[in-house]
């Protein structure tokens, strides 16, 4: 019994420090997304994002709000191809979003920004079916 406490200590241990690490490096590397978007380097930033909720194990209204201003903004400059399937899951993100955060604390601006969004892509997807 003597030898299995040190063993069940050592394996949680490995795993706190395993989450901090995880933890620490979602941190830099959502900064480095941050730092790539305003460089209008959407196909970067959206990389970093999918590996940040890779690395979280879990998604964010921070993370969700870059991610949406990302594709938006990368889908307008020619970043990614503009077709209803891309259309299709930013409205399943801006979903996403909405669910995850509460209307009366998050930034008016910021809530304002991804209902422009939704608004712009659900005319998109209009017109995209017309033709």
């Amino acid at each position: 019994m003597k030898k299995i406490y040190p063993l069940i200590s050592a394996i949680m241990f490995s795993i706190n420090v395993y989450a901090q690490t995880n933890q620490e490096q979602a941190e830099i590397l959502f900064q480095k997304a941050e730092n790539a978007y305003e460089n209008k380097q959407y196909v970067t930033c959206r990389d970093r994002l999918l590996k940040v909720i890779d690395l979280l194990g879990s998604n964010n209204s921070k993370i969700m709000y870059l991610f949406i201003k990302n594709m938006d903004d990368g889908m307008n400059n020619d970043a990614f191809r503009v077709d209803f399937k891309n259309y299709d899951d930013q409205l399943f993100r801006i979903k996403t979003f909405f669910e995850l955060i509460n209307k009366n604390t998050y930034p008016p601006e910021k809530y304002k920004d991804i209902i422009s969004i939704k608004l712009d892509i659900e005319e998109k997807i209009i017109l995209i079916k017309k033709q």
